[in-house]
């Protein structure tokens, strides 16, 4: 990718591409389908996300940081709150084996950046002991529950994925790292976010 410095004062930005063919037999076509810039202070990085990719239709992003599962649902929260219109953002939500494969094999293939390490999934019983559902409402077909889980009683009750098995387990409310879904309402085309963490 490449970086700018804004002059101090600027109110205006200009960016051009130029795109340069090899010889004058050369012929074709070249679609921009992702464009994205953000504003940040002297010493301060973009917000502590990795994106894990697009998987029909609704991006995915995971923290290297770590928040209590009892935090996770109010976090996200205060992200969507101060998100531009037309952006829905929640705890991720897993509804097939092939999301669940998705989710996983991107997190293990970016183990550069992100530590290995089961991830908050936006599923709960806190409210009916048993009774797992997703904190966005939408309704729980699918699950991969290791053997033996869930366990934990009424002392474990946010759901997690460790990413190495696929599978799921109950936990108490301890601090890991955690995977937020978005998807765009009323868009349709290809379209590149960074989701800033650190507002």
């Amino acid at each position: 990718g490449l970086s700018a410095e804004v002059p101090e004062g600027a109110t205006t930005v200009q960016v051009g591409a130029m795109l340069i063919q090899p010889t004058g037999d050369d012929h074709g076509s070249a679609y921009l389908d992702s464009f994205w810039m953000w504003e940040t202070d002297d010493d301060e990085e973009p917000g502590d996300f990795v994106h894990l990719g697009e998987f029909e239709g609704h991006h995915y992003y995971a923290s290297p940081e770590q928040i209590n599962g009892s935090q996770y649902p109010n976090f996200v929260q205060e992200l969507q709150n101060n998100s531009d219109s037309g952006l829905v953002i929640y705890p991720v939500t897993i509804s097939s084996a092939n999301e669940n494969m998705f989710l996983s094999e991107q997190i293990m293939s970016l183990d550069s950046v992100l530590p290995m390490s089961d991830y908050w999934i936006g599923l709960t019983d806190q409210w009916s002991e048993g009774d797992w559902m997703w904190y966005n409402g939408e309704e729980v077909t699918y699950t991969n529950w290791s053997d033996g889980e869930p366990n934990g009683g009424e002392s474990e009750n946010y759901a997690m994925l460790w990413p190495e098995n696929y599978q799921w387990n109950d936990g108490g409310d301890w601090e890991l790292p955690f995977i937020i879904e978005l998807e765009f309402d009323g868009f349709e085309g290809p379209r590149q976010i960074i989701v800033d963490g650190t507002n």
